[in-house]
């Protein structure tokens, strides 16, 4: 991702080029996002820290977007109760930086997500809540969700409100309902794009004094917490990657978009 570079860019000028309006992406405004060789700027070359493995470089990326948003956008405290909205990467991510940020956390998918995201989920001891249409994140809530230490999830007072919701499902349901689902005051973070509009209780929203904040790409910054977070050990690579020979990047795509891995990881040199 490059960035205008224009004085007068309030993104550039701050050294966060993924917020200027002009930025452009390489492999998607332009070529060689698959080039085997490439010419950038040299800041945007970013060497890796000691003791960073390769395989936990592949990861750098999507972890400095949600490091952006748990660290610069969601006001988590210890104590309270986060929901992460869907079981990606990038949400399972979203859920380890919140308890480490001291938070009780649980993470939504859909019936695919049971048996390898949402399941592992629970193992990395999250909460695991299957979504639906016909039961959607605010009506379990409501109806009372039991946390892994037994006591009721969310405001037992408030219908088992959250105090921060994190949408990392890229589901326009999933969004137009957040507040639903988060306490007056509360805050949601959106750490996703969607296919369409999405449209949500305006008013509802407004008079719940809720805060909304989107995240967008990555920053320098954000990119060198990551490494820092990796190399602290706040984001186990190990358990949440399954890697693939190049040959079978087919495979690898496949088992992502069917969600039977958490995140899929090519190996370009054996």
């Amino acid at each position: 991702m490059r960035g205008c570079r224009d004085p007068r860019c309030r993104g550039c000028k701050r050294g966060r080029w993924n917020y200027c309006r002009r930025k452009q992406i390489f492999g998607f405004h332009r070529d060689g996002g698959l080039a085997t060789r490439t010419i950038i700027e040299v800041d945007r070359c970013l060497p890796l820290l000691p003791g960073i493995t390769p395989l936990q470089g592949a990861l750098i990326e999507p972890l400095s977007v949600v490091a952006q948003g748990l660290l610069r956008k969601c006001g988590i405290q210890p104590g309270m109760d986060v929901v992460v909205s869907g079981c990606g990467i990038m949400g399972l991510m979203a859920a380890e930086l919140a308890r480490a940020a001291g938070a009780r956390v649980a993470v939504t998918g859909v019936e695919r997500d049971r048996d390898v995201r949402l399941k592992l989920a629970a193992d990395r001891g999250f909460l695991p809540i299957t979504v639906s249409q016909e039961a959607p994140l605010h009506a379990q809530l409501a109806k009372g969700l039991d946390a892994l230490d037994g006591t009721r999830f969310g405001d037992d007072f408030d219908d088992g409100l959250c105090d921060v919701l994190i949408e990392c499902s890229g589901a326009p349901p999933s969004l137009g309902t957040a507040g639903l689902a988060v306490q007056p005051e509360g805050t949601i973070c959106v750490i996703a794009t969607y296919p369409c509009e999405v449209s949500f209780g305006a008013t509802a929203f407004t008079r719940s004094g809720q805060s909304m904040q989107g995240v967008m790409g990555s920053s320098r910054e954000d990119f060198d917490n990551a490494q820092i977070l990796l190399q602290r050990g706040t984001f186990p690579v190990e358990a949440y990657t399954q890697v693939y020979p190049f040959e079978s990047a087919l495979d690898a795509m496949a088992d992502s978009i069917c969600a039977r891995t958490p995140k899929a990881v090519m190996a370009i040199n054996p």
